[in-house]
């Protein structure tokens, strides 16, 4: 038996890892379309596939101190046409294993996708059940996330969910009829939905047994000294499969995240934020 604890990044990294052994996920990167919602998870994806890290874009939706907003650098590329849905979101896009540069709008990507391609969104949200929300800000509710959760049902392309246990509640049905911004009166960033959805759900336990055939258990979460949000596994298997974890761990011991930046909330263009108080806010947390 071996014991591990991981740091979200390190879960991240893990999990991004044992994607790369799915099958129809290296079918779709050979002949295909894998579309990647950039993410702090799938930011580790997108280095497993190119040998390199994304330089600018890699997380939209983001949970600071002050609350949920949006990564700044991301904000202004964000824009809405409004007979092709979001048109600018900077997804990454390969066809055939190569990324494509140009900006494709949303409805021409479900006329592009198909069976046999690969939609990657983590989730914010993973109940005991296997259950993933999303968090969505979008005023409509559904965002990019549900237009194209609602097109792959229809075009057969499969969804692909990495998440880490980090984010592990107790019911997505239940949070996802009380998440309601329409009836939020006050909150600390934007006011957000909870939209669940249902595809491949790759966590740290699937990731294990990907890449070594072992079965892990998760036993504790949490940590301090830069180990917040860390999870704890008991793994068992042979030695053999326990020598390759342990080597694989090895590797990924250490990873990090960019800095993320929060926009100013005075100069922000998303307007579905209430926080009412910007200057005793920013004393709180500057004091805090």
């Amino acid at each position: 038996m071996m014991q591990i604890s991981l740091t979200p990044a390190e879960s991240k990294k893990l999990i991004a890892k044992s994607l790369m052994e799915l099958d129809y996920l290296r079918e779709a990167l050979k002949s295909g379309i894998v579309l990647v919602h950039p993410s702090s998870t799938t930011h580790f994806l997108y280095q497993e596939i190119t040998g390199t890290p994304p330089k600018k874009n890699w997380v939209c939706g983001i949970i600071v101190q002050k609350g949920a907003c949006i990564n700044k650098d991301i904000l202004g590329e964000l824009a809405v046409d409004t007979t092709k849905g979001v048109s600018k979101f900077p997804f990454w896009i390969f066809e055939k294993g190569k990324l494509l540069d140009e900006s494709i709008s949303i409805s021409e990507l479900v006329e592009m996708m198909g069976e046999g391609d690969v939609y990657v969104k983590t989730g914010n949200a993973i109940d005991c059940n296997g259950n993933v929300g999303v968090l969505v800000g979008a005023p409509d509710g559904k965002g990019t996330v549900g237009k194209l959760y609602e097109a792959s049902k229809k075009k057969g392309f499969r969804v692909l969910i990495p998440i880490g246990l980090e984010k592990l509640i107790p019911s997505v049905e239940v949070a996802s009829k009380t998440a309601n911004p329409a009836k939020v009166k006050y909150s600390t960033g934007m006011p957000l939905k909870l939209f669940p959805v249902k595809g491949h759900v790759v966590t740290e336990i699937e990731a294990v047994f990907l890449l070594t055939g072992a079965k892990a258990t998760p036993i504790a979460s949490g940590g301090l000294s830069g180990a917040e949000g860390s999870i704890t596994l008991t793994v068992e298997g042979s030695d053999e499969q326990l020598e390759l974890l342990k080597k694989i761990v090895l590797e990924i011991k250490g990873a990090e995240l960019p800095e993320v930046y929060a926009p100013d909330c005075e100069e922000c263009t998303w307007k579905t934020c209430s926080i009412y108080d910007f200057e005793n806010l920013s004393r709180c947390l500057n004091e805090g």
